[in-house]
């Protein structure tokens, strides 16, 4: 038990030290990569996508595209699932109508991984939340799937019901 509650402890301390070694490695070769998440025309954004991995250069892609049509949508990169970063995500996302969350996979609860985190982390917010899953079995992830997420993520923003769970690219019903 105290292992536990020593691991969850130095795990709290954790992201700062991400945070020291990314401004260390800017400081050193002039470029930084965000820390443990990275966010993408956030400034006055109304609605955002978290998402993770290689899959956030084409969502990026869907945000500019977005942003010329005179929508504010923003996007968060998740750089660290562990520790994961309470206190940081909540900073980015204090002044959004709505997120949604990206996730590759489903677990056995019906929501992905990182949606169960990000809820979890979130929770007591009143930030309207859903789940995008897409790109499972090698799917492609196109700017289009990423628009139509941006559709129901601004529908939330809007106060409209929305599936918590949308499974993009796939059969099967919304949960």
């Amino acid at each position: 038990m105290e292992m536990r509650f020593q691991l969850e402890s130095l795990m709290r301390g954790a992201a700062d030290v991400v945070d020291e070694v990314d401004a260390s490695f800017a400081k050193e070769f002039g470029r930084r990569y965000g820390g443990v998440i990275d966010t993408y025309r956030m400034e006055d954004a109304e609605y955002a996508l978290m998402t993770l991995g290689t899959a956030t250069s084409t969502a990026r892609v869907a945000v500019d595209q977005l942003r010329a049509e005179g929508k504010k949508v923003g996007l968060i990169k998740l750089r660290f699932m562990r520790p994961f970063p309470h206190r940081r995500m909540a900073e980015a996302t204090k002044h959004l109508k709505a997120l949604g969350i990206f996730d590759r996979s489903l677990s056995f609860n019906g929501y992905g991984p990182v949606f169960t985190e990000t809820r979890n982390s979130l929770y007591g917010s009143g930030l309207p939340l859903s789940n995008h899953v897409a790109g499972l079995g090698g799917r492609d992830l196109t700017v289009d799937v990423f628009v139509e997420m941006f559709a129901q993520i601004e529908q939330a923003a809007q106060g409209k019901k929305i599936p918590a769970c949308t499974w993009h690219g796939l059969r099967g019903e919304q949960r």
